[in-house]
């Protein structure tokens, strides 16, 4: 908003110079004083009061919010008075701003608004020829001149009206191709950090978790403890079953876990049936108390709905992290743990100091 008002005042510096000018063109008699005064109170008092509704916010309602349409509206209008008040010589000169502002338009309107800007320059412009011919004698009419004008605003209004077209198409490809890109760096992003199958953090996203808790460890002294969980007898699991049915099991125990534990637990697909735990701010016997609660949940029900008489257990090895310690030092402590649990007959696990 700050960039758009910044712009917004750039522009409509402009407003106060072309005031200067109107009252010159007053002194010199190239404008009747009725219409200069009026065209100065105008171009002075419209501008303040768009900036000050905007500056408000009261148009952040609208559709849009910088008034783009109304002030460029707002100039043309301008410019007809300006056409209707300065000498038939002076003329061109007015002309030749017009196309700037259906120009600029281009940009931020819809191609049905440049129609209705050029429609209502044609018609002013048109309307005020018309005047012109009314209130000046025979004597003095161009017809020709008169006619070229009015001919030039629509051939303004044709051109600017499809360049708009054309503005607009290629406006909204480039919001289609962002949106597209936005959306692909997104999948891009999650494929990097998320295990496809169960959706957990894979092993590159909870090598980034680790190196951040273990930094926020060193930092604040807040303990930490991890798990490395294993599924007990998966390969038979796929021997028995087939491989679709090792995927639901995976799949389903993530869910399982997910509700087992707390919810600021980070649970990961370490590699294969292997998951790694990580508590944060609890020691061991915090951490115990998740898988405890976790195995309790895996014997209470079938873990595939279609196969209730699979059993599906788990063996893990737990640690906790110790201070000025690498965290590949405590993942190979878990590891070992782990190694005992299945040594002492799996559904289990040990805890490693």
């Amino acid at each position: 908003m700050r960039k758009s008002l910044g712009l917004m005042l750039l522009v409509n510096s402009l407003y106060p110079l072309n005031a200067v000018l109107a009252w010159w063109a007053m002194r010199a008699d190239f404008m009747q004083d009725e219409v200069g005064l009026f065209l100065i109170s105008y171009i002075l008092v419209g501008p303040a009061l768009f900036y000050a509704a905007i500056r408000s916010g009261w148009t952040q309602r609208f559709q849009d919010p910088m008034l783009v349409f109304p002030m460029s509206l707002f100039c043309v209008v301008s410019i007809i008075i300006s056409f209707a008040g300065l000498n038939a010589e002076l003329h061109g000169v007015v002309l030749a701003i017009l196309p700037l502002v259906l120009m600029a338009g281009q940009f931020s309107l819809a191609p049905s608004q440049i129609r209705a800007l050029g429609l209502l320059s044609v018609l002013g412009i048109g309307l005020v020829t018309l005047w012109h011919w009314q209130t000046t004698p025979a004597s003095e009419h161009q017809f020709v001149r008169d006619v070229v004008q009015v001919v030039y605003i629509a051939g303004v209004l044709l051109v600017s009206s499809k360049v708009a077209q054309i503005v607009t198409r290629l406006r909204h490809q480039l919001v289609r191709s962002q949106t597209e890109l936005g959306d692909a760096l997104a999948r891009v992003q999650l494929l990097a950090t998320r295990d496809e199958l169960t959706g957990l953090p894979n092993r590159r996203r909870m090598d980034e978790i680790l190196t951040e808790e273990t930094r926020r460890h060193a930092r604040q002294g807040v303990p930490f403890s991890i798990a490395l969980i294993d599924l007990d007898h998966f390969k038979r699991i796929n021997d028995t079953h087939g491989h679709h049915v090792g995927d639901d099991v995976l799949r389903h125990f993530a869910e399982r876990a997910r509700s087992a534990l707390r919810e600021v637990d980070v649970l990961a697909r370490w590699g294969g049936e292997e998951f790694l735990l990580l508590c944060p701010g609890s020691q061991m016997e915090q951490a115990a108390v998740g898988l405890a609660r976790l195995q309790a949940r895996l014997a209470a029900e079938p873990l595939l709905p279609h196969l209730p008489g699979l059993s599906v257990t788990f063996s893990a090895g737990l640690t906790v992290h110790w201070q000025d310690e690498r965290i590949e030092a405590s993942i190979e402590r878990a590891d070992r743990a782990l190694y005992q649990a299945k040594a002492q007959g799996r559904n289990r696990w040990v805890q490693s100091p």
